[in-house]
């Protein structure tokens, strides 16, 4: 016989006899309702009670964070999805596609003018920076 087995068998003849007598058990009462759970996504207002969630996810920003795919919605990322949006369409507004830099001549001949397109510059920042990082650290380990 298994641990508490046989209080389980005292504890049913006890329930059986009185109702052999006339005794009705109380019923049992229902369980309260679980409170709704928020999504723990920041800015969501969805909760668990009104639709599908995956633990404490609901189902829209899920299959957003897992697919990458921002659709419609109020949370912080379909705020950043759409200043980011916005953002894009004022830099291509506001940079022309490409723009003319003097370059110093050689030897005193006139100063070459060479078309340098955006993508251009941003590619010599990261460069630049790149190269002064390895200096810092280069001068730094010397000291």
């Amino acid at each position: 016989m298994a641990q508490g087995e046989g209080m389980n068998t005292y504890h049913s003849q006890i329930v059986d006899a009185l109702v052999s007598i006339g005794w009705t058990p109380p019923p049992v009462p229902p369980c309260p309702p679980m409170p709704a759970r928020k999504c723990v996504v920041y800015g969501c207002q969805n909760r668990s009670d009104q639709g599908k969630f995956n633990d404490n996810i609901c189902w829209p920003c899920y299959n957003m964070l897992t697919s990458g795919e921002v659709g419609k919605g109020t949370t912080f990322i379909h705020n950043l999805d759409r200043n980011l949006a916005a953002a894009a369409q004022e830099i291509e507004k506001a940079r022309p596609a490409a723009f003319d830099i003097p370059m110093p001549g050689a030897g005193g001949s006139p100063p070459m003018i060479r078309r340098v397109y955006f993508e251009d510059v941003v590619s010599m920042i990261n460069q630049l920076a790149a190269i002064r990082k390895a200096l810092t650290s280069t001068q730094e380990n010397q000291s």
